[in-house]
């Protein structure tokens, strides 16, 4: 399995499993274990986003490549309760 460090290389590596799986070089088991830690590593970047977004900051992390990143974040509005 390739390194999955940033975005494009999960997408690469989904798809190459899906590749394999279409011509039956891999096992439905592996491309579905390949699937939940893909999504687990998609969960873990949100929730370190949305903290960052929380306290006003830009999470700095490989997760996203950003060439422009900017220095500060608008922190996010506590929901009115309505």
């Amino acid at each position: 399995m390739k390194q999955m460090r940033t975005a494009r290389q999960i997408v690469e590596n989904l798809d190459a499993q899906l590749t394999k799986l279409n011509k039956d070089t891999t096992t439905p088991a592996k491309a579905n274990s390949v699937a939940h830690v893909t999504g687990k590593m998609i969960a873990m970047a949100r929730l370190q986003m949305d903290f960052a977004r929380m306290v006003g900051k830009v999470p700095k992390m490989d997760f996203i490549e950003l060439e422009n990143r900017p220095q500060q974040a608008k922190p996010m509005k506590a929901p009115q309760n309505q």
